[in-house]
């Protein structure tokens, strides 16, 4: 029995390092990106992404106009 303790205990320590690591790992990244983005870049890409709505909902009324048109 005690050696299934032992065991388990090891696993236990294993899996806890491991996710410590991937903890540490995850929150190393995350900081990293976050001090890389400006708030420039941020605003850059909210304008292009509403850009891009617009633009793509104008075309899709013209097309659906067009359509409609030859029918």
């Amino acid at each position: 029995m005690k050696n299934r303790d032992r065991y388990d205990n090891l696993l236990t320590t294993k899996t806890t390092k491991t996710n410590e690591i991937r903890a540490g790992t995850l929150g190393g990244t995350l900081c990293s990106i976050c001090a890389s983005i400006t708030l420039g870049d941020l605003l850059q890409t909210v304008i292009m992404a509403a850009l891009g709505t617009l633009v793509s909902y104008a075309m899709s009324r013209l097309l659906e106009r067009r359509n409609k048109r030859e029918r």
